[in-house]
């Protein structure tokens, strides 16, 4: 998994590449541990290029959604369908805000 990671105006853009799996989420956990313990507190995860993402992948955005639920903001920007499904059944939308796209989500962030 490709994993780049931008600054913004502020706002942590993190851009995983590739499926989000047992084998590659922990380096899209480490790459947004190391955001966080810079001090990021407005975050965006930029689905665009993930199309699968299994139970681990699932548990990196449980962390960094907890973590940033009394400091800080989470928004994740256009997942594809099959993604979006898996994170409206998991109830994702009451840990983060799910955008069409990447404006959307540093505007609600």
């Amino acid at each position: 998994m490709k994993i780049d990671v931008d600054n913004e105006d502020g706002v942590v853009i993190v851009r995983p590449n590739g499926k989000l799996d047992a084998l590659t989420a922990p380096a899209l956990q480490e790459s947004l541990d190391r955001a966080l313990d810079d001090g990021a507190q407005r975050l965006v995860i930029d689905m665009a290029g993930v199309k699968y993402v299994s139970s681990a992948g699932l548990r990196v955005f449980i962390r960094v959604g907890k973590k940033l639920l009394q400091s800080g903001k989470l928004a994740v920007a256009g997942p594809h369908p099959s993604v979006r499904q898996v994170f409206d059944m998991a109830g994702f939308d009451m840990i983060m805000t799910i955008c069409d796209d990447v404006d959307a989500a540093k505007s609600a962030v």
